[in-house]
């Protein structure tokens, strides 16, 4: 049960230097042990593509993922607070 983002992108993952690992590592490897790359995988299977440079930027880390509120996404992040709570849901259903 997700957030229905659109599931098309106009973005690839090579757009941001972005090395796919498969699917199926990243759902059974520990959220907290997630790279960078595999956050901004996270963020564009949810058509988060807007914010995966800054979360580059940011080195935002699965641990880090775990950390984030609200409150950090639209400070930190520049997120808008609708994207921000969403992505919140998302992350905490992750942590269930």
């Amino acid at each position: 049960m997700g957030i229905a983002f659109p599931k098309r992108s106009l973005y690839r993952n090579e757009d941001y230097g972005i090395e796919e690992p498969p699917t199926k590592k990243r759902k059974k490897q520990p959220i907290a042990e997630w790279s960078f790359d595999e956050v901004c995988i996270f963020l564009q299977e949810r058509n988060l593509e807007s914010f995966v440079q800054k979360f580059k930027d940011e080195q935002i880390d699965g641990e880090a993922l775990l950390l984030l509120d609200v409150d950090l996404m639209k400070k930190n992040l520049n997120m808008p607070l609708g994207h921000a709570v969403l992505l919140n849901k998302e992350i905490t259903e992750l942590k269930e």
